[in-house]
């Protein structure tokens, strides 16, 4: 059952799921640290959150990154492993890890702005996850808990998109193959974390799809194109 808001979970269904998750109990000292994780900064006047976490978590994901990255592609020039990086770390993707590990069971139930955000909250709760447990038990098993996901994580990017990661210029050209009427309309913008958000909607044959979610509204465009590739499973076949 979902939780209404972290404060609402108890310290045995906590203690539970980081147990089965990162293969250890959490100290009685770091319960609230860990509860930080599952409490995002959707609300301006909220004094505890999780950004500082997702700030240490982010950097240490980076880091592993960069180091896997390295190995695994030993031929590959620097511009694209940093592309391989970005996508890797881009909010879709790192939010839908986190769908993967059941993060977002814990998550609070939000308003339908904290909806169109969710894969940035739910990324950045990764995040503030991976930054708890390297406080707790250092840097290096902060790494191998990272190390366990990548795999699967880089094979569903692949997936989708192949190595376009062009995802909007792919579902227009399946649109001109297919015949289909592919529309983006800019709804709203929001903010969180002291950034803009744009929303853009991704309409197919007037149907809606998607919405897309960035600080940009062309990167909100590949957001939704990204959300419509992996929910639709649409056929990129255009030769």
């Amino acid at each position: 059952m979902r939780n209404n808001h972290p404060e609402t979970l108890s310290d045995k269904a906590l203690r539970t799921y980081i147990r089965k998750l990162c293969g250890f109990r959490i100290p009685g000292q770091y319960l609230s640290l860990f509860r930080l994780v599952w409490t995002p900064n959707t609300e301006g006047n909220r004094k505890q959150n999780n950004e500082r976490l997702s700030f240490l978590g982010g950097h240490i994901l980076q880091s592993v990154l960069a180091a896997y990255l390295f190995q695994k592609h030993p031929y590959a020039n620097v511009s694209t492993l940093e592309e391989l990086k970005e996508r890797l770390t881009h909010h879709a993707y790192l939010g839908r890890m986190a769908h993967r590990l059941q993060l977002d069971t814990f998550a609070p139930e939000g308003k339908d702005d904290s909806l169109m955000l969710r894969d940035c909250i739910h990324s950045d709760m990764l995040k503030a996850l991976v930054g708890a447990v390297s406080i707790v038990k250092g840097y290096a098993f902060a790494e191998k808990l990272v190390l366990k996901q990548l795999n699967q994580l880089e094979s569903a990017i692949k997936a989708i998109g192949g190595n376009n990661p062009n995802y909007k210029g792919r579902l227009m050209a399946w649109g001109q193959k297919n015949k289909a009427d592919i529309r983006f309309k800019a709804n709203k913008t929001l903010k969180y974390n002291g950034k803009i958000y744009h929303v853009v909607a991704l309409y197919i044959n007037n149907e809606w799809v998607a919405n897309g979610c960035d600080t940009t509204v062309k990167d909100a465009e590949q957001h939704a194109a990204i959300l419509a590739c992996d929910s639709v499973h649409l056929d990129f076949d255009i030769s």
